[in-house]
C-alpha cells in the first residue's frame, strides 16, 4: 500500500497515540544504550564462556539492534528498517544460529527489498581474532510462497566459541506492516534494542506482549525532513509547425514534518523455551507489535 503526498500542500499537524510502557504498565527506568562497532568485536566476548547464567544455552544474543525510519520515494512513503545482530556460539548445538532467513513480501508493484547485507564470523586463534567475511557463496534465495521470497545466508567458519554478526536493511512499500520487534528468543539475549521514527501522517497502535521488563523506554517529539520528487514534462519551445518540444524532468520539495521517536530496550532477557502448558511460545514471547490505526495526510481527513 502506497500513500502519495501532494507537493505544495498544507502540512497538517498530527499526533500519534501510543504508550511507551512496560508489560506491567510502568515507565521503564532510564538506562544508557549499549553501543558496538560493527566489524570490531570485543575481546571480552571471547573470554566469557556464559553471559546470563544459562548453562543449557547453545548460544547467546550479545546485541540485537533495529531502527525503522520513513522516507519518500518520489511522492510515496516507504519504510526502511536497519538491523544489526551479534551472537556468541557456545556449543555445537548453536551452529544453526549462523543461518539466517529474511522473508521479503511482494504484491503487484509493491515489494520489500533487501539492501546492504554484510556479515562476519570471528574466532579466537592463538590469542588473536580471526575474521571471516560472508560472501555470495553462502547466500541463497527461495520462493516460499507466491508472494514471499526468502533470502537465506549462512555465516562461514563457525565453531564453538565463535562470535557472528550481520547487518542489513529492508525497504518496504507496505506501510500497514511496521515490523514487529522481538526482544526474546529461544536463547538468552544480553541486549535487544528497537527504535522507530514515525512521521505525523501515520497513527500506529503499539501492542506490548510478554512478561520481561523494559530496561529503556523513551518517547520524544521531533521533526523529520523528507525530499518529495515529482516527474514532470518540461517544454523546451515550439517547432516551426507549431508543435511543442518537451523533455521529462523532475521537481523536488523538502518537506518538514513533525515526527515521534520511540526507543525501547531489554537487558539480560532469558531464553523462552516451549513448556507443556504453552499453546505456543509466540503467545508469551517479549515482543512489540505495531498496528496501523489510520492516516492523516495533508489536505485530507483522518482515514
Amino acid at each position: 500500500m502506497r500513500l502519495l503526498l501532494p507537493l505544495g500542500g498544507c502540512w497538517l499537524a498530527g499526533a500519534l497515540a501510543m504508550l511507551a510502557t512496560t508489560a506491567h504498565g510502568q515507565q521503564a527506568p532510564v538506562m544508557k544504550p549499549v553501543e558496538i562497532k560493527f566489524g570490531k568485536p570485543e575481546l571480552a566476548d571471547f573470554q566469557a564462556k556464559n553471559f546470563v547464567g544459562d548453562s543449557a544455552a547453545p548460544a547467546v544474543v550479545l546485541y540485537d539492534y533495529g531502527v525503522t525510519r520513513f522516507r519518500l520515494n518520489g511522492l510515496s512513503f516507504q519504510m526502511e528498517t536497519e538491523r544489526t545482530t551479534r551472537i556468541k556460539i557456545l556449543k555445537k548445538a548453536g551452529y544453526d544460529y549462523a543461518t539466517v532467513e529474511i522473508p521479503l513480501y511482494h504484491h503487484n508493484s509493491d515489494e520489500e527489498k533487501l539492501n546492504g547485507l554484510k556479515g562476519f564470523t570471528y574466532n579466537e586463534v592463538g590469542g588473536k581474532i580471526e575474521k571471516i567475511k560472508l560472501d555470495g557463496t553462502n547466500m541463497f534465495s527461495e520462493d516460499r510462497t507466491k508472494n514471499v521470497r526468502v533470502r537465506k545466508f549462512t555465516l562461514p567458519g563457525v565453531r564453538e566459541g565463535a562470535v557472528i554478526e550481520y547487518s542489513y536493511s529492508v525497504v518496504s512499500d507496505f506501510l500497514f506492516n511496521l515490523p514487529a520487534w522481538t526482544f526474546q528468543r529461544d536463547i538468552p539475549t544480553r541486549w535487544s534494542e528497537c527504535r522507530a521514527v514515525i512521521p505525523e501522517y501515520y497513527d500506529y497502535k503499539m501492542l506490548m506482549q510478554g512478561y520481561e521488563p523494559l530496561a529503556l523506554s523513551e518517547k520524544e517529539e521531533t521533526t523529520a525532513q523528507y525530499m518529495a520528487t515529482e516527474r514532470v514534462q518540461k517544454a523546451d519551445g515550439t517547432t516551426m509547425g507549431g508543435g511543442i518540444v518537451s523533455h521529462e524532468g523532475s521537481t523536488s520539495e523538502a518537506i518538514q514534518a513533525r515526527a515521534t521517536s520511540y526507543h525501547w530496550a531489554m537487558k539480560d532477557v532469558p531464553a523462552l523455551r516451549e513448556e507443556p502448558f504453552m499453546t505456543t511460545a509466540d503467545d508469551y514471547v517479549a515482543r512489540i507489535d505495531f498496528e496501523l490505526a489510520g492516516t492523516k495526510m495533508p489536505n485530507s481527513g483522518y482515514h
